[in-house]
């Protein structure tokens, strides 16, 4: 299916749910509250920049496949979205990031130590709200998810620039900073709705498989999406000297290796475009794709022990759309 189909599909999918995320973005919204005025303005600047709410969206949709229909999931998608904020917030910090979804980064605004501990007040305030959902179950779900987030971001940390990481190690930080909170996600819908166990199991896995599918191709996107798509800077990962999949395979498998390494972290002008060309030939784009292909092909057989329903459906659709999304 094209890339506009893909994305009409996932259009119907989000219609589906489309008054359950009107909900969720209220109580975002709500959350944002506090003494500290800052909180509203600053948070608000990046939650209000749109963003695909991907995330919140599984989480409703997961729930209602399993026959949830009172309106935890919206309780649910909004932690999820503002652990996901938090994390976006303190990462732009460490990133140097100058855009985030088309709009300055607010750290270039409000400065760095506002945009920590902002990022600090959204994640203490997203599990402030599960506490009030009144499951310890989805609580240890999302405790989990949340260290191994931290961890992910401080082994990516501890990598950069690295020529000795390999492809499993890098599969491993994929999984932990981002694939571990789409599971978390569509986990803890299967669990609040009590389904059966392998139900639950079920749409962890599809959760998991969708977050490294996701990821996969935003590595890709990386090097190649025009920036007023992407909502970013291209190049941002070469510039930063992160070993995502793309440049981990093409260092084992370029003729340029040596140039390559010499580009990581560099600030050359034509670095990104000598890069681009550099993995290109190596075949890294495609092999990248292939894995995240796999991964998008695991979530959708992950799927079919669910019985038949448009939210199944919609789910199916996220997968798809993971592949073939142009930002």
């Amino acid at each position: 299916m094209a890339a506009q189909d893909q994305e009409g599909a996932l259009q119907a999918a989000l219609q589906l749910i489309a008054d359950e995320l009107t909900v969720a973005d209220r109580l975002i919204e709500s959350a944002l509250h506090s003494h500290a005025g800052l909180t509203k303005d600053l948070g608000g600047h990046l939650v209000g920049s749109g963003g695909k709410r991907l995330r919140p969206a599984v989480t409703i949709l997961a729930a209602r496949a399993c026959g949830l229909r009172d309106n935890t999931p919206m309780e649910l998608a909004a932690v999820v979205e503002l652990i996901h904020t938090s994390t976006l917030l303190h990462d732009d910090v460490v990133d140097h990031a100058h855009r985030r979804r088309g709009r300055k980064a607010a750290h270039t605004i409000w400065g760095e130590r506002a945009s920590v501990l902002v990022g600090d007040f959204l994640y203490t305030r997203a599990f402030e709200l599960l506490v009030a959902v009144g499951s310890l179950g989805a609580m240890a779900i999302l405790s989990r998810a949340t260290t191994a987030m931290a961890e992910g971001a401080i082994l990516e940390l501890r990598w950069t620039g690295d020529l000795s990481l390999n492809e499993k190690d890098c599969l491993d930080i994929l999984e932990r900073k981002t694939a571990r909170l789409f599971e978390a996600s569509t986990h803890m819908s299967a669990l609040l709705a009590q389904a059966e166990p392998s139900w639950t199991s079920a749409l962890a896995a599809y959760g998991l498989h969708l977050g490294m599918a996701f990821q996969l191709v935003d590595d890709v996107l990386d090097y190649h999406a025009d920036p007023e798509v992407l909502g970013k800077e291209p190049g941002r990962d070469l510039l930063e000297g992160k070993m995502t999949m793309p440049m981990v395979h093409a260092l084992q498998h370029s003729p340029q290796r040596a140039t390559l390494h010499g580009m990581l972290g560099g600030r050359l002008a034509g670095d990104l475009e000598m890069a681009r060309a550099f993995l290109e030939e190596a075949g890294s784009f495609d092999y990248t794709l292939q894995i995240a292909r796999s991964e998008a092909d695991n979530a959708l057989q992950a799927l079919s022990i669910l019985p038949p329903s448009p939210f199944k459906d919609g789910l199916s659709a996220m997968a798809r759309f993971a592949l073939e999304r142009q930002h």
